[in-house]
C-alpha cells in the first residue's frame, strides 16, 4: 500500500501532509526517523481529485489550499483541532478551486481562484481567522497564479498576460481585460522575488521574466525545449524549476548569464505522467519540496541538491480487524469524509492503518 503526498509544511521537524492517495488524509513524516504515519482525515466532499492543491504554515496552523472542493481547511499542529471555510459562490462538483496564495503584509493569506471553474477571490485574516469573499475578480480563463505590487494583485492567465488588477486597498477591483478564451497551457505557475516575476513554462519553450520595476519583459530559452515544468523556487543568481513530467528533470536557470543547468533525477519509474513538485519550505539558504511520486528533495541556496528522501508509505501486515470493527469504521470515514478507493490504497488498508496507530 501506498500514500501520495499532495500539499505539506514542515512543523518541529515533521513534514505535515494532505495526501492524494488515499484523498483527503493528513499524514505525518518524521524527518530524523525516515517514517510516516496517519494523523486524521478530513471532511471531504469530493471523492476524486486532488483534495489540496499547496498548504502554507502560520505560527503553528497549517492552512490547506483546494483544488478540488470548495472548503479552506485550516489544522492547529499542536492540538490537531480543523477548521473549514466555506468558498463563496462554488460548487464542489466544478472542482478546481485555486491555483495558489500569496501571504500579504505577513497575516492575510490570498488565495488565487483558477479562473476555470471558480472565479472568486478569497481573502482569510489568519491571525483572526477572518474570511472575506470578492466574486467575479478575473474573467472565465484559466489564471496560473498571482503577484503584488505597490498594493495591487495582479492575476496572470496561462499565456502569461494580465487578466485582472485588484486594488488591494480599496478591496475592489481595478481593471479588467476580456478576451477570447485561451487554450494554450504555455505557461503553469509564476515566481516573484520582490520587483522581479518568472512565468514558469509548461508548453512554452522559455521562462519569461518581468522586470516590474521597469516594465519590460524577456525570454530565457530553455536547454531541453520540450521539458515541462509544474513550479519552482528562487535561489541565488537565479530559479530552479521543478520537473511537471517523469521524462523533465530539474532546471538552474542563472538570470544573469541566462544560462540553464540540467539536474537529473532519480525517478520512481518510468512514465509519462505528470509530477507534481512544490516547495513546502523555505527559510532562503534551504529549500523543501515534495513531490506527488512519493520522493522529498532538500536544495541549498545554490540549488544544488543535498538529500532526498520516500516519504512512501509501506504498510506493513497486520493483524485482520474484526467485522465489527471494520464495519463501523468504514461506515464512519463513508459518511463523514468520502475516501476514494485507488489501486494503490484501498479502504480496507486506511482502516487497518487508523487501527495500527
Amino acid at each position: 500500500m501506498l500514500v501520495r503526498g499532495v500539499a505539506g509544511v514542515v512543523y518541529n521537524e515533521k513534514i505535515y501532509f494532505s495526501s492524494e492517495y488515499p484523498v483527503g488524509c493528513l499524514f505525518c513524516f518524521d524527518i530524523k526517523e525516515g517514517t510516516t504515519q496517519f494523523v486524521k482525515y478530513f471532511f471531504v466532499e469530493n471523492m476524486q481529485g486532488m483534495c489540496h492543491r499547496t498548504a502554507l504554515l502560520h505560527n503553528h496552523t497549517a492552512w490547506f489550499i483546494p483544488w478540488d472542493g470548495c472548503r479552506v481547511t485550516c489544522v492547529d499542529l499542536e492540538t490537531m483541532e480543523d477548521r473549514y471555510f466555506d468558498i463563496t459562490n462554488h460548487n464542489p462538483a466544478n472542482g478546481h478551486a485555486f491555483t495558489d496564495y500569496i501571504v500579504y503584509k505577513e497575516k492575510e493569506l490570498i488565495l488565487v481562484p483558477s479562473g476555470m471553474d471558480l472565479s472568486t477571490l478569497m481573502i482569510i485574516n489568519m491571525e483572526t481567522q477572518e474570511a472575506q469573499c470578492f466574486p467575479d475578480v478575473i474573467p472565465v480563463e484559466q489564471c496560473i497564479g498571482a503577484y503584488v505590487w505597490n498594493d495591487i494583485l495582479c492575476f496572470i492567465s496561462d499565456e502569461g498576460e494580465v487578466l485582472s488588477e485588484f486594488d488591494l486597498i480599496e478591496r475592489k477591483v481595478k481593471s479588467e481585460k476580456r478576451r477570447k478564451k485561451s487554450v494554450s497551457g504555455a505557461y503553469e505557475s509564476i515566481l516573484q522575488d520582490k520587483g522581479q516575476v518568472y512565468l514558469i513554462p509548461y508548453e512554452a519553450s522559455e521562462v519569461v521574466r518581468i522586470d516590474l520595476e521597469a516594465g519590460n519583459r524577456e525570454k530565457i530559452p530553455l536547454p531541453c525545449p520540450k521539458d515541462a515544468y509544474w513550479s519552482g523556487c528562487i535561489i541565488e543568481d537565479g530559479i530552479l524549476l521543478y520537473p511537471g513530467k517523469y521524462n523533465s528533470n530539474f532546471l538552474k536557470i542563472n538570470v544573469m548569464s541566462k544560462k540553464g543547468t540540467v539536474m537529473e533525477w532519480q525517478k520512481e519509474h518510468v512514465s509519462d505522467d505528470w509530477v507534481t513538485i512544490k516547495e513546502i519550505f523555505s527559510n532562503g539558504k534551504e529549500h523543501l519540496a515534495m513531490g506527488t511520486d512519493g520522493m522529498l528533495f532538500l536544495f541549498n541556496e545554490k540549488g544544488a541538491l543535498k538529500k532526498s528522501w520516500n516519504y512512501t508509505t509501506e504498510v506493513e501486515e497486520r493483524q485482520a480487524p474484526s467485522k465489527m470493527e471494520l464495519q463501523i469504521l468504514k461506515r464512519n470515514f463513508l459518511q463523514c469524509s468520502p475516501i476514494f478507493e485507488t489501486p494503490h490504497m484501498g479502504l480496507t488498508d486506511l482502516i487497518s492503518v487508523v487501527l495500527g496507530e
